[in-house]
């Protein structure tokens, strides 16, 4: 493995344990879009989700309460991992 390999996969490492920990952390099992805007530290818009889900790439598992798009936490999170590059 050269240096730059093991510098990727160690700052990938890094930040799947930040989302883990975060998810910990947060005070309910799920996100609104509104809430998943805060808690990606606003890496993500309200309107990209929207395109995303409408585009059928956003997070599995989503649905809806009354008007709002709501994401079970693991799911969110896994997705989010599935899309970190470095």
């Amino acid at each position: 493995m050269t240096k730059n390999q093991t510098i990727k996969k160690s700052r990938l490492e890094e930040a799947k344990h930040f989302l883990e920990e975060a998810a910990e952390k947060w005070p309910s099992e799920f996100l609104t879009r509104e809430d998943a805007v805060v808690f990606s530290g606003k890496a993500i818009s309200v309107g990209h989700l929207a395109n995303l889900d409408s585009a059928r790439l956003g997070p599995k598992g989503s649905f809806f309460i009354g008007r709002r798009r709501v994401y079970a936490k693991k799911p969110f999170v896994d997705w989010l991992l599935s899309r970190l590059e470095v």
